[in-house]
C-alpha cells in the first residue's frame, strides 16, 4: 500500500478541529486527512501551503495546483516546471497538452460540496496533468475548492479542501 490511507474508517470518524484547514486527499478508492502545516510565499508573491498527516504524508498545493508530495514509499515534485518523480520515473504531465474545458462526470461527481457552495458554483481550470475548481461569486474566480491531478501515469489524487461541515454532508449523504 502506498499510503496509511484510512485505516478501519478513520477518515469518516474524525473530529476536525474547526481552528485548522484541511484537505481530503483520494487515490484507488483510499482516503488520508491532512492538516495544513504552514503557509509559504513562492517567488511570485503566491501562497505555497503545506499539508502534513499522521502517517508521514505531506502534500503541497499552489494555487490548486499540487507541487509535491511525499510518503514513506512514494516523493513526487514539480521543480520549476520539471517534474522530479521518485523512484526514477520520467514521465511529465504537459501543461501544452490540450486537456478537455471540464473535467469526466466520474472526476466531477468526486466533488463534495458544502450547503453554501452548489456544483453551479464551481469554475473549472485545467492545469497540468488535470483540473482544479474554485469556487465562483457574481462571476469572480474564489477560493480553491478541488484539484483532480496525475502526477505519474500511474498515479492520480484528488484533493478538496475540507471542513468539519462538509464531513456532515457526506455522512448525511448530501
Amino acid at each position: 500500500m502506498v499510503f496509511a490511507w484510512n485505516p478501519n474508517g478513520a477518515v469518516e470518524r474524525a473530529k476536525l478541529d474547526d481552528r485548522f484547514t484541511y484537505v481530503r486527499v483520494e487515490h484507488n478508492n483510499r482516503l488520508s486527512l491532512l492538516a495544513l502545516a504552514y503557509v509559504e510565499p513562492t517567488d511570485a508573491g503566491n501562497p505555497r501551503r503545506v499539508f502534513v498527516s499522521g502517517s508521514n504524508e505531506t502534500l503541497t498545493l499552489e494555487e490548486g495546483v499540487i507541487t509535491a508530495f511525499s510518503s514513506d514509499a512514494r516523493q513526487w515534485s514539480m521543480h520549476k516546471g520539471r517534474v522530479v518523480a521518485q523512484p526514477g520515473y520520467a514521465w511529465s504531465p504537459s501543461p501544452a497538452k490540450p486537456v478537455a474545458a471540464v473535467p469526466s462526470q466520474s472526476i466531477q461527481s468526486m466533488v463534495i460540496l458544502s450547503v453554501s457552495t452548489g456544483a453551479a458554483d464551481l469554475v473549472w481550470q485545467p492545469i497540468a496533468g488535470g483540473w482544479a475548481a474554485f469556487g465562483s461569486r457574481n462571476g469572480k474566480l474564489g477560493r480553491w475548492r478541488f484539484t483532480y491531478q496525475c502526477l505519474e501515469k500511474d498515479f492520480c489524487l484528488a484533493v478538496q479542501a475540507w471542513s468539519s461541515q462538509m464531513q456532515q454532508n457526506q455522512k448525511a449523504g448530501r
